[in-house]
């Protein structure tokens, strides 16, 4: 609802004026109004919309009462108004001649401004003070830097005492209908401020409310509350950071402690991912905040544009090829025909496994015949991704499908695809732009670089790409961490720790240079059973994160913390399932990367806003931040996933039970910058960056 409220003295039309302003539909006085765009200016802050409700404060004077007869005889007049008029008098006040009187009518003003803030119900609240005596004018407008309005305004004229709008005789009638332009040309209204927020004198130490000071009590009860307040306004902010720091261990950005206590409760109380319907509004809301994504396999990062784009990126490769190759040529017909028939039986034969496209043209890098191949699709991409991904591209059917079947839907990219370099190069660029488009302001990139030297490249080369690539963001700054995986061969893991060894050597190596991962399968082997092959790692300080507790049980998660020495667990989705560790999680603020898609697509958990849920076992998310868990939330591969970080803290909300609150997404938001493998400097510089970027952003909701 949207209310007018304005103190009244003993000049009824001064109520026109105003009304005119904000409903000209009802009141057209200003239809003739020179100055239209000024017009147009005040009812655009006002909120372009007409008010619901007028109210005047007067006190118990007659000729005041009998002013606002005349208001109701103006009223009476109008032609199905679609305001209501509500008369608010003071009774204990009647000429306002001595201090008592003048208090009494203080207090009564902030009353009736609280009572109104509260009826608006989140509508505008507009305040004149274009009525009564100055000292009602003046408590108005402190009442209003209490209580916050969208709007504080006065209107002013150069009309002499006996013009047309101040005559005390003119007829109620003529302030029904549209004024000449003389007569309306030298009022206009003049905007005192826009967009007051609450103080913080309203709800510290607790918030103010109508019910405990009722407008028909004539007393000085909440100005004396207020005048309390105000003189200890100094430390009420800081007494109120020092409770919440004290009641709440979790780490925040500590900016966001000192903004107004009720935007505070608001992010506390303001929940994303408990309504599909708001889908697209919280992912708005998300997507303008700053992140950091600490879990991005880069293996995995092309959607099936992406993989186009790749493809495409090595034409002068494939041309090349085909030209070479009779048999290579054949076959990419053969498929191209086979895309624009749709025949999907074409290409069973691979589908359940694409690896099967290696090694069929052995006399050709992998990435050159299987760029060939998905290059055929160029005209039908969406044919492409029901290749790929079948009945998975229904978000109904991805989910728990286990950790082979969704390694499987990359095999077409990766080391299959990136091991050209100008399929690499391609991929890296739309990370890049990725990034940049979800305002991801920092990024752990992860891949395995011997994967990626299997053509041209040498694994330094692939190394050296990487870093030229990212370097170029001006927006995000990338740091790379090299992988070693559980399913490749003992020789190809301990040729990455050698890489990082040996690129340890250059100045300007933690600079790009974040840590080293154990990923893959954790069937294959165990963390326990790789500690002699990291100890180079540990002795040269390395910043070490593990793949465990995925699909395994915690007993490789207490491996990877106390054989490898890992600061950070990847999923940890079992960690809840050995409170000590868990104990020991928080006193080591050892960091879980949980990344929500591909958890729910490998594990399966429920979703509570799909119906077609069909795993009732609750994500450990919600578990994890209650008992003071240092939890960040990554894409892993966000284009197997079909996801990016903004909708991964969405699905992280869908899958808590009552969503997530804003303050507990700003916190997340918060922990991955917290936990990135960089200086303390840089960590520091990322951190006020961020906090500024989120400071601007709520602050600018609020207006």
């Amino acid at each position: 609802m949207n209310i007018l409220l304005t103190t009244f003295g003993l000049t009824w039309q001064i109520v026109p004026e105003i009304v005119g302003l904000t409903n000209p539909l009802d009141v057209p006085l200003y239809t003739h109004y020179p100055a239209k765009h000024q017009l147009l200016h005040f009812r655009e802050i006002a909120g372009n919309e007409p008010v619901d409700e007028v109210w005047l404060i007067l006190t118990n004077d007659p000729k005041s009462i009998e002013a606002y007869e005349k208001v109701v005889e103006w009223f009476r007049l109008l032609q199905n108004p679609h305001f209501k008029l509500q008369k608010l008098t003071c009774q204990a006040t009647q000429q306002l001649a001595d201090a008592t009187e003048c208090r009494i009518m203080s207090d009564y003003i902030l009353r009736v401004v609280l009572m109104a803030k509260e009826a608006t119900k989140g509508g505008n609240l507009l305040l004149s003070l274009a009525g009564g005596r100055k000292t009602m004018s003046a408590d108005l407008q402190r009442a209003a830097y209490v209580f916050g309005c969208k709007l504080l305004f006065h209107v002013a004229d150069n009309l002499s005492p006996s013009a047309l709008l101040r005559n005390t005789k003119l007829p109620a009638l003529a302030l029904t209908e549209s004024l000449v332009e003389d007569e309306i040309k030298m009022v206009f209204p003049v905007i005192v401020s826009q967009n007051l927020q609450a103080s913080v004198t309203s709800v510290l130490p607790q918030q103010l409310k109508s019910t405990d000071y009722p407008q028909n009590y004539y007393n000085d009860e909440l100005l004396k509350e207020f005048e309390q307040r105000e003189s200890e306004s100094q430390n009420l902010l800081h007494n109120a950071y020092f409770q919440r720091r004290q009641h709440n261990s979790t780490s925040y950005f500590h900016g966001l402690q000192l903004l107004p206590p009720n935007l505070i409760h608001k992010l506390e109380n303001e929940s994303i991912g408990v309504n599909q319907s708001k889908k697209e509004n919280d992912l708005a809301w998300l997507k303008n905040l700053p992140k950091a994504d600490l879990h991005c396999h880069l293996g995995g990062v092309l959607d099936i544009k992406g993989l186009l784009g790749a493809a495409n990126a090595n034409v002068a490769v494939i041309s090349q090829a085909l030209n070479t190759s009779k048999e290579l040529d054949e076959w990419f017909n053969l498929v191209k025909e086979a895309v624009k028939q749709h025949d999907a039986g074409f290409f069973a034969k691979w589908n359940d496994n694409w690896k099967k496209l290696r090694g069929i043209f052995p006399e050709f890098p992998n990435s050159t015949v299987i760029s060939t191949f998905i290059s055929a699709f160029n005209n039908d991409p969406d044919f492409l991704d029901e290749i790929v991904f079948g009945n998975y591209c229904h978000e109904k059917n991805y989910q728990g499908v286990g950790i082979e079947k969704y390694e499987a839907l990359g095999d077409l990219q990766g080391s299959a695809l990136l091991g050209s370099e100008a399929c690499l190069r391609f991929a890296l660029r739309y990370l890049v732009e990725k990034c940049i488009n979800e305002h991801v302001t920092y990024c752990e990139v992860r891949c395995s670089p011997a994967k990626y030297a299997v053509g041209s490249m040498s694994i330094t080369r692939v190394v050296d790409v990487i870093r030229e690539e990212l370097a170029m963001s001006q927006s995000t700054l990338f740091k790379l961490i090299i992988i070693a995986s559980r399913h490749g061969s003992e020789a190809e893991l301990h040729q990455h720790i050698q890489l990082v060894s040996a690129l340890s050597t250059q100045t300007d190596f933690d600079q790009w240079f974040a840590g080293f991962d154990l990923a893959g399968n954790e069937a294959i082997i165990s963390p326990g059973q790789l500690r002699e092959a990291f100890d180079p790692l540990m002795q040269d300080c390395v910043n070490i994160t593990i793949h465990a507790g995925e699909t395994a049980d915690v007993h490789n998660i207490w491996e990877a913390v106390y054989r490898l020495n890992a600061d950070r667990i990847g999923h940890g989705l079992t960690l809840r399932d050995n409170q000590k560790l868990l104990k020991r999680f928080a006193n080591n603020r050892i960091v879980l990367e949980m990344c929500p898609s591909s958890n729910f697509q490998i594990v399966g958990y429920q979703d509570f806003c799909k119906e077609y849920t069909h795993y009732k076992q609750v994500y450990p998310l919600k578990e994890y931040i209650t008992q003071n868990r240092v939890v960040t939330i990554n894409t892993d591969n966000r284009g197997i996933s079909r996801t990016s970080l903004s909708n991964e803290y969405l699905k992280a909300a869908q899958m808590t039970p009552n969503g997530l609150t804003k303050w507990e997404i700003l916190q997340l938001i918060r922990n991955g910058y917290k936990s990135a493998f960089v200086s303390h400097t840089q960590k520091k510089q990322l951190l006020v960056k961020a906090e500024e970027q989120i400071l601007n952003r709520l602050t600018h909701e609020q207006k």
